[in-house]
């Protein structure tokens, strides 16, 4: 009996090692599956251009992912926590297979991307890589300046001048691989300017070439450089972009030529200018002068001798449109012309060989060929402030009205009351009644009675139904064949409980962002929303607390076969001048601005409008008029309490804060707006065209973003048209 147990122990030991051997083995082969697995799977992530990114503008996040190993399900997540904003984008990664997402990431004036967290989540929750801590990334100031470059070679990178003296605004470039560039020209338009090699642009995909088009049409500054005829000819969208037909390649020999180009302070010969100066420091407040021609840096140039008699490659050819910014020998060197509303620089020589490639003022040659203004470089620090957020003025346009504050005085009157009541008028009634010890029932009486009056103060201040309000911004402009819209959805929603929202859009170049207020007004919008990238557009979650107003804005573009929207200038400079207006569009439009020589005409309606038989107002003027209450009503938003203050013309709103920067260069009402570039569109005047912006009350066929059925909703549209004083525009 004893020998039967014992033999039945030693078998039960046995079977004990025999199973945590096998056990310990399972463990062992599943740590090596989850290394190789990790190993395999490689998820790098880059922020922006290069080394830069911009604030209040839109930059790129590019992820590269690369699976070795098994097949992989999951999405791309990227975070931003201050404001609670997720973007997510499915992907599929089959084995030995690599692929690039590009997400379209708006940046608020942060300094840093420390709050950034980008993770590659498995289809059932699981983090398989994280990346954050993205702090080898500079923040550009919004009105900085930053190029990017896709050079030949890394040594051929655009380098600046080391001035100004404040480093923030020292001019920057950021290289950007053709692997890596945007395919959605959101990503692009965090950028000044763009330097593109010849030779680069073939690697560049359809999706890219269309995207860098769009962003040229709406205001971007393109910059090419070539070495020989094959490298445009091979590339049909370039060769039809550029104003040039190459046939040849000749040889100059180095004279002063681009010397004194870059000496010379005519505005007509020079690129447009991309970054203003007077945004930096107003005219009026600098302890320096601010005269182009005595206060130009390139002016007081030295020609560089050593480059005396070297040869100078250049691509020979025809001229087919724009103009010729120097020239040698009859051989145009730097050709300018304009694209929609930005500008093409064409260098028929490479500056990435020699003698560019080692002549001492080349930092200066790409300060001037960018469009940076030679007073950039002059004067001492900038006494730039952050200002208010030009959302703020939207937010105030067509946020909710049902939501009212409680004014300071009330509140004030409401504590006084609860205080005298739980105090001494408690005390001299129970007094009175020789009832003291009743105090523990009249006290949390008392409690719950205020309760109930603050309860039902709020209800009636804050309460109301489920509202939708939209406001579309969108810029009209004609790009070859074809019209480009650049848009912006201003979407208010109230929700009267706690809630989450779905918005949608169906449109592969557009995204979605929160609020970008100030640093003072706190956060609006955006918090705790998930943005779902799809094949086509965006499906976003939103939450809204309740009894509160949350605004979410929606930059997109578009492609028109019609233009809404015909528009042209006739007989400028004379007495009859006139502009000529066409409705394309089934929509009616209520109100038509036109702005142009510094007025404001108030049109009447469609057709040929003779200017000097239209009323009209000086453009400060009409500024000064309609931007009066902007700081209230900004203020208004940024505080709980107090009176409530809003913009309630949306057509004088909209059009003033097309034009906020004359705001800030003028002096007026002491505003200072921070924004996109491309919103504002003082630009566009100084450089001699008409601005046409033309009201609807209705959406004018524009998709809405709210996928629920609010109780009230409201939608409006506001089409901006730049018009060229000597051509007509649609």
């Amino acid at each position: 009996m004893k020998k039967s147990t014992k033999a039945k122990l030693q078998a039960y030991v046995r079977k004990g090692r025999l199973k945590a051997s096998f056990m310990l083995l399972t463990w062992i082969l599943l740590c090596f599956t989850a290394l190789t697995t990790k190993a395999a799977l490689q998820f790098d992530v880059f922020p922006g251009y290069g080394d830069y990114v911009r604030s209040y503008h839109w930059c790129p996040f590019t992820f590269e992912l690369h699976q070795d190993g098994p097949d992989f399900n999951g999405f791309v997540s990227l975070e931003d926590s201050n404001t609670g904003v997720e973007h997510r984008v499915p992907i599929e990664l089959p084995t030995n297979t690599r692929k690039k997402v590009v997400i379209p990431v708006f940046f608020k004036d942060g300094g840093n991307l420390d709050n950034w967290t980008a993770k590659l989540i498995s289809e059932n929750g699981q983090t398989i890589a994280e990346r954050s801590q993205f702090q080898a990334t500079e923040m550009i100031p919004w009105s900085g300046y930053l190029m990017g470059s896709v050079s030949r070679s890394f040594a051929g990178q655009p380098k600046f001048p080391e001035e100004p003296r404040q480093e923030d605004y020292r001019p920057q470039s950021g290289r950007i691989q053709t692997a890596h560039f945007p395919d959605q020209p959101l990503a692009l338009e965090g950028l000044n300017s763009l330097y593109l090699h010849a030779s680069r642009a073939i690697e560049l995909e359809i999706p890219q070439s269309k995207a860098l088009g769009a962003w040229l049409a709406q205001g971007g500054h393109l910059i090419i450089a070539m070495d020989e005829p094959a490298e445009i000819n091979s590339t049909e969208w370039l060769s039809n972009l550029i104003p040039f037909i190459p046939d040849g390649v000749g040889s100059l020999e180095w004279d002063d030529t681009l010397e004194k180009w870059l000496r010379n302070p005519s505005e007509k010969l020079s690129p447009a200018a991309t970054c203003d100066p007077s945004l930096i420091n107003r005219l009026d407040q600098n302890n320096y002068r601010h005269n182009r021609n005595v206060d130009n840096r390139y002016t007081r140039l030295k020609d560089d001798k050593e480059k005396k008699d070297r040869a100078l490659p250049v691509v020979t050819g025809t001229v087919t449109d724009g103009s010729v910014l120097a020239e040698q020998e009859g051989l145009p060197l730097i050709i300018q012309a304009r694209r929609g509303r930005g500008q093409l620089t064409l260098l028929t020589f490479s500056p990435e060989r020699d003698p560019i490639k080692t002549w001492k003022n080349k930092p200066w040659f790409w300060a001037k060929l960018g469009g940076i203004p030679g007073h950039w470089f002059e004067g001492g620090n900038r006494n730039f402030w952050s200002g208010q957020s030009v959302d703020g003025l939207f937010g105030s346009m067509i946020e909710s009205r049902q939501v009212k504050k409680l004014p300071v005085g009330w509140l004030m009157a409401m504590l006084v009351v609860y205080l005298a009541c739980i105090g001494p008028i408690d005390r001299i009634v129970l007094k009175k009644l020789n009832r003291q010890m009743w105090t523990w029932v009249t006290f949390p009486a008392y409690v719950i009675l205020f309760s109930a009056v603050i309860y039902y103060v709020g209800f009636r201040l804050r309460a109301g139904d489920l509202e939708w309000s939209e406001l579309h911004v969108v810029d009209i402009i004609p790009f070859g064949q074809e019209t480009i819209t650049r848009g912006r959805t201003y979407g208010s929603l109230y929700s009267p409980i706690n809630a989450n929202y779905e918005l949608v859009s169906n449109r592969n170049q557009g995204s979605l962002r929160a609020e970008a207020s100030a640093n003072w007004n706190g956060s609006f919008g955006g918090q705790s929303s998930r943005i779902l990238r799809q094949t086509k557009g965006f499906l976003a979650a939103v939450s809204v607390p309740v009894w509160t107003s949350r605004m979410f804005i929606s930059d997109w573009y578009d492609r028109l076969e019609i233009a809404p929207i015909e528009a042209s200038l006739k007989k400028q400079g004379t007495p009859e001048a006139a502009i000529v207006l066409q409705n394309m569009s089934p929509f009616d439009f209520s109100h038509l601005r036109l702005i142009v020589n510094n007025q404001v005409y108030t049109l009447k309606g469609f057709g040929s409008t003779k200017l000097s038989e239209t009323s009209s107002i000086d453009l400060e003027e009409f500024l000064q008029k309609n931007s009066s209450t902007f700081s209230r009503a900004l203020r208004s938003r940024s505080l709980a309490l107090g009176q409530t203050y809003r913009l309630d013309d949306m057509v004088a709103t909209s059009a003033t804060a097309s034009f906020v920067d004359i705001l800030y260069k003028k002096g007026i009402n002491n505003l200072n707006f921070n924004h996109q570039r491309n919103m504002d569109l003082t630009a566009f005047l100084e450089d001699d065209n008409a601005v046409l912006l033309a009201w609807s009350e209705t959406a004018i066929g524009i998709p809405k973003l709210n996928q629920f059925t609010p109780n009230k909703e409201t939608r409006r549209t506001l089409l901006r048209l730049v018009i060229p004083k000597t051509d007509s525009a649609k």
